[in-house]
């Protein structure tokens, strides 16, 4: 996914995703495979995750690493080989408990407008109906993220208005007024 666009606000805000919503995987595009991340690639997993921002600092980024549940993580390569996106599902507590959500979603910028994030998310959406929750999904994205946003929403994710970590229904409908007016304003400029 594109990196954050620092020249509108920073806004947290969250999107949920039904359960059975996707039903069927979005294969990858034709060069890219999915791959079994090896733990000597621990730094290159780090690097894709720092370049998108996804930690503030490489020992969080290195200890996620080393706990994550890798079964529910995808993991990109191209033809050659090379780490170049990566998602998984990994328990949140934005709800004031632990959650599974979809997050540490990346691809290098090189890969970017090729279609591997849809197939990631929607792979991800998949394996979390096959997961016994009475929840539905969530992703946690920011206004700066808006590239994001039009993917995660085309894919019928949709903004969360509700009460969550410190924010208030009114407050999460405000975000939501904001982070559309910045939508409007970033298809009007495209």
């Amino acid at each position: 996914m594109q990196g954050r666009d620092k020249s509108v606000p920073s806004i947290k805000t969250l999107m949920i995703c039904p359960r059975m919503q996707i039903l069927k995987e979005t294969p990858l595009p034709k060069g890219y495979s999915y791959m079994q991340i090896d733990d000597d690639m621990d730094q290159e997993w780090i690097d894709l995750q720092m370049m998108a921002g996804n930690f503030k600092e490489q020992k969080e980024a290195y200890d996620f690493f080393w706990n994550m549940d890798r079964d529910k993580f995808v993991f990109v390569q191209d033809e050659n080989g090379k780490l170049v996106g990566s998602a998984g599902l990994y328990p949140g507590e934005h709800f004031g408990m632990k959650r599974l959500r979809l997050g540490k979603l990346v691809v290098l910028l090189d890969h970017q407008r090729e279609g591997i994030a849809t197939a990631m998310i929607t792979k991800l959406c998949v394996l979390f109906d096959s997961i016994p929750d009475r929840f539905p999904l969530y992703v946690s994205v920011n206004a700066q993220q808006h590239e994001a946003i039009k993917t995660f929403a085309k894919l019928e994710f949709t903004p969360y208005f509700g009460f969550w970590e410190g924010h208030t229904d009114k407050q999460s409908e405000h975000d939501w007024e904001i982070v559309t007016e910045i939508l409007r304003e970033k298809s009007i400029s495209a």
